[in-house]
This record gives structure tokens, C-alpha cells and sequence, in this order.
């Protein structure tokens, strides 16, 4: 290729016989050319050069042999660039044949190419995988599954670089056993909906299953944590003790009745509109004979004050005491 076997040129002065050429690759930073004797102004490389950065310089020699100065250098770069990605043009769409051509166009610096075919319908990858193909078709030798594919080129330069792969092309076969079939539509009974006309192929049908959602169990209600019988802190007046004393009688009768007796209905409460005609039946006081025994001892104590002062007097008048 012209681009690996670059042509240097140089101009001729005045009294040049001949000249000599040197080649310096700097990427590497060895000598690779130095040419003696070189009658014309340009050098074409018979051979392929490494690609990489070069710098070259040449000089005039008269006919006696006295060179004269060195060129100033001048760098180039041989370089082969990346092939651009190939079109897919074929096949177009889907096809009945199972081994069809693929086809593709030519792309710059492309000395080969690499075909890869990938089965979709099984995911199966690189079905076909070729390479060094210097032509722009492919024909597979095996017969292809009847299934849908995808068709991926691209180009090889000459130094065995790879340019991009081809936009996908996905190329489908048809089942051709029911092809016949291809433009009818199953019909589905209800509750599906029928398809849209096309290459559906329905062996059988799923009904979606209804989930109910079990019910949420309910739970009584806990029971009010009971009330204590007595009060925390005991009714220590007459009316409280007296009313502590029925209970335990009635506690300890073989028998309860549901009626309360009838000394205790006094201190129920009673509606408004029988407030004017309730009549509670007065209880005899117990505390009658406490307030006499209290009458007593004031008199007891009066009495003894009395003669306490009677004393105190005599004694005084009778000159007995002095105060």
C-alpha cells in the first residue's frame, strides 16, 4: 500500500552528483534508512514500513565525493487509518431461504472483512463468524434455523486494525411450514382480546389467575378491667359504717336477693320528677348516747372547779394563805 511505502522528494542544487539519504524512526528512536549514492531526487520504499513517526535529512555529494551540508529535517508519519464501518444491504427483510447472502459495502483502507451473525430468537452468539472474507458477500455453507439474526460487518486494514462494526441489522425468517398462516389471525374467546393480524404464533393461551385477598380476622374487644368493690380509702363516718356492716350481712345470707333492702333505697339517686314526692324514712341516731356521756363530764369537771375555788377562798379569808 502506497500509505506503508512512503515516497521522499527532495530538491537538486547546484553541482549535486549524487546524494545521501538517512531515515530516523522516532517513535522508536532507531536509524532504519541510510542511503548512499542516489542519483535522483525521490526514494520510493520498495517494502512496508512499520507505522510509527520518521524524520528524514539528505545532503549533496559534487563529482569528486566532498558532500556538501545536511537538508534541515523534515518528519512525516506513516499511518494506516481505521477503516470506516460497512453498510449491511443484505438480506432485505425477512426471507425463506436458510442460507441466504449477506452482502455489505466497500469501505477505504479495507484490505478484509469479518461477518458475525447472532441468533436472537435462542440468544445463541456468532452463529456465523467469518473473517478474511476479501470479497463484500457472504453465503453460509450450513443451513440457518428458522429464527431471527443479526447481521454484524466490519473492515480490516492492512496492519490488521479492525474499523467499527455496521449498525445492526436484524434480519428475520420467516417459519415457512406456516407461512400460509402468516396473515390469518387466531381468534381468542373472551376474556382475552384478539390479536392484531401478523406472524403471532400462539400454541396455547394463559388466563391470567384472579388473587382474592383472604379477610382480615376480627378480634372481641378486650373486657373493661373490673372496678375494685371497695373504695381505697373506707367510709369511716356513722352513714359509711352503717352502710359497710349491711353489705357484710348481706355477703354472709344463704341467699342474695337482686332488691336492695329497703333502708339502703334512701341513698340511691332518683329522677328529677320524683324528687318532690320521695320521702326517706329517718334512721335512729346512734349518736344520742355519746353526746350525753359528753354532758356529764362538763358537769363532772364544772363542779370540780367550783369547790377548787370554795377551797382557795376559805384559806385566804382565814389567814391561812397570803398571796
Amino acid at each position: 500500500m502506497p500509505i506503508l511505502r512512503p515516497t521522499i522528494n527532495w530538491t537538486a542544487p547546484v553541482n549535486a552528483a549524487q546524494y545521501e539519504l538517512v531515515v530516523t524512526n522516532t517513535t522508536t528512536g532507531q536509524e532504519v534508512m541510510h542511503l548512499n549514492s542516489l542519483t535522483s531526487t525521490s526514494y520510493a520504499a520498495g517494502a512496508d514500513w512499520t507505522q510509527g513517526d520518521y524524520r528524514a535529512k539528505v545532503r549533496a555529494i559534487n563529482s569528486d565525493g566532498a558532500p556538501g551540508p545536511w537538508s534541515a529535517a523534515r518528519s512525516f508519519t506513516v499511518n494506516v487509518p481505521r477503516p470506516a464501518a460497512p453498510t449491511v444491504t443484505g438480506p432485505a427483510g425477512p426471507t425463506a431461504d436458510t442460507t441466504p447472502t449477506i452482502t455489505w459495502s466497500a469501505v477505504a483502507n479495507a484490505v478484509s472483512y469479518e461477518v458475525i451473525v447472532n441468533n436472537l430468537t435462542t440468544g445463541e452468539k456468532h452463529v456465523i463468524d467469518q473473517t478474511g472474507l476479501t470479497g463484500t458477500s457472504y453465503t453460509p455453507t450450513v443451513a440457518l434455523d428458522y429464527a431471527k439474526y443479526r447481521v454484524l460487518v466490519r473492515a480490516v486494514n492492512v496492519t490488521g486494525e479492525a474499523g467499527a462494526w455496521s449498525a445492526a441489522d436484524d434480519a428475520s425468517q420467516q417459519w415457512r411450514e406456516r407461512r400460509e398462516r402468516d396473515d390469518e389471525a387466531p381468534t381468542l374467546a373472551d376474556p382475552l382480546d384478539a390479536p392484531q393480524a401478523g406472524r403471532m404464533l400462539i400454541d396455547e393461551y394463559v388466563v391470567e389467575e384472579e388473587w382474592v385477598t383472604p379477610p382480615t380476622p376480627v378480634h372481641p374487644a378486650r373486657p373493661p378491667a373490673p372496678a375494685p368493690r371497695w373504695p381505697l380509702e373506707p367510709d369511716l363516718s356513722p352513714d359509711g359504717l352503717d352502710a359497710l356492716l349491711d353489705d357484710e350481712v348481706a355477703s354472709s345470707a344463704p341467699s342474695r336477693s337482686l332488691e336492695r333492702p329497703a333502708a339502703r333505697r334512701a341513698h340511691e339517686p332518683v329522677l328529677v320528677s320524683s324528687l318532690a314526692t320521695a320521702s326517706p324514712t329517718p334512721r335512729a341516731s346512734s349518736g344520742s348516747g355519746l353526746d350525753a356521756i359528753g354532758v356529764l363530764i362538763r358537769l363532772v369537771v364544772v363542779l370540780i372547779v367550783v369547790v377548787s375555788l370554795a377551797l382557795v377562798a376559805t384559806l385566804y379569808f382565814g389567814g391561812i394563805i397570803r398571796f
